[in-house]
């Protein structure tokens, strides 16, 4: 996830999961403290915590879509494309 499409999807998947827009004060803040999605994938609750409109229970959410953002870093290229039953 390093190119500006990936920011982008990143950007808006947190933004999403934490019921914030994507320009939001919280979005915005969090990417201009950890510009990088790496960077964004090791921010620790207590880092998230003091940008202003963070709590523990938001916290948590983000940490939580983090997690599951590390599981699957990245689309697979290889996906199949199933039309037909001969596909399968």
């Amino acid at each position: 996830m390093n190119n500006l499409i990936d920011k982008m999807t990143f950007k808006n998947l947190l933004a999403t999961t934490t019921r914030e827009k994507e320009d939001s004060y919280v979005v915005n803040e969090l990417f201009n403290r950890y510009p990088s999605v790496q960077e964004v994938l090791d921010v620790t609750e207590e880092e998230l915590m003091q940008i202003k409109g963070i709590g523990s229970v938001k916290a948590k959410q983000i940490i939580a879509a983090l997690q599951l953002a590390r599981t699957n870093p990245c689309p697979s290229e290889d996906r199949f494309i199933i039309r037909s039953p001969e596909d399968v």
